[in-house]
């Protein structure tokens, strides 16, 4: 697609869009256009990259809260004053935190709450409202 006479030097979105045209007429595709191309490939990678960034920030809320897990734990295993355990029943884990197995959940994986409508009868029909 980027090959033209005029290789060596740097190709422009208007060589871009001039192959694009061309190979658009050669192939005989009708309702296309360079422009739709381009249009739709951005769209596509913008939403690869957006993915790629909300994968990478789960990641690092996870090693952030992972950090601060391990600070707690040890502090609370050195017995300093004003540092709460909250999990007496279970057994310290050398090396590993309590919240690990559940660092890395989706938060779209939870289920939310939805209020069911209200129903209410009406000279004896039923009606809903919200």
């Amino acid at each position: 697609l980027l090959w033209h006479k005029g290789f060596n030097k740097p190709t422009t979105t208007k060589d871009i869009s001039l192959q694009l045209t061309k190979l658009l007429r050669e192939l005989k595709i009708v309702g296309a256009s360079a422009y739709s191309i381009r249009h739709s490939a951005t769209i596509e990678l913008a939403k690869l990259e957006l993915t790629k960034q909300l994968g990478n920030q789960q990641v690092t809320q996870a090693k952030i809260m992972k950090g601060q897990t391990r600070y707690l734990n040890k502090k609370v295993r050195q017995g300093e004053k004003g540092v709460t355990n909250y999990y007496p029943r279970l057994p310290w884990r050398q090396g590993n935190d309590l919240l690990s197995p559940y660092l890395l959940t989706s938060p779209l994986a939870h289920p939310k709450y939805v209020s069911q409508p209200e129903v209410k009868e009406k000279q004896g029909e039923n009606s809903l409202e919200n």
